[in-house]
């Protein structure tokens, strides 16, 4: 229990840091339409996060790497289609929240499917 604690802790150090820097930078942008798509490119490629994830799972586990990799390209492709979807809803609904309603419901879905193919 004490080292789940002690895991925890640094993880949400460094996630708050991750996330404070990305919420101020978002605040900094928020005026300028180009600084804007930067940023919407730059989160939107996750590239960070995945650098930091390939990290963490090499120092963990160097013969998980190679399906790590695999299911990040696999998450990777989802997004993407997300990101499509999400596109479309915004430009035909308009309505933010059912837009994040609808986004929630199809996530959770594929993940659960996902999860389940993966136990199988």
């Amino acid at each position: 229990m004490n080292n789940l604690i002690k895991i925890y802790g640094r993880n949400f150090i460094y996630g708050g840091l991750i996330l404070g820097f990305c919420l101020t930078l978002i605040d900094l942008i928020k005026n300028s339409s180009n600084n804007i798509a930067l940023y919407a490119f730059l989160s939107g490629s996750f590239f960070i996060v995945i650098l930091f994830q390939y990290y963490y799972v090499n120092e963990l586990s160097k013969k998980s790497m190679e399906p790590f990799l695999a299911y990040s390209i696999v998450g990777g492709l989802f997004y993407v289609t997300y990101a499509v979807l999400l596109y479309y809803l915004h430009k035909y609904t308009q309505d933010v929240r059912l837009n994040i309603i609808i986004s929630l419901i199809i996530i959770s879905i594929v993940s659960l499917i996902y999860y389940l193919l993966l136990k199988n």
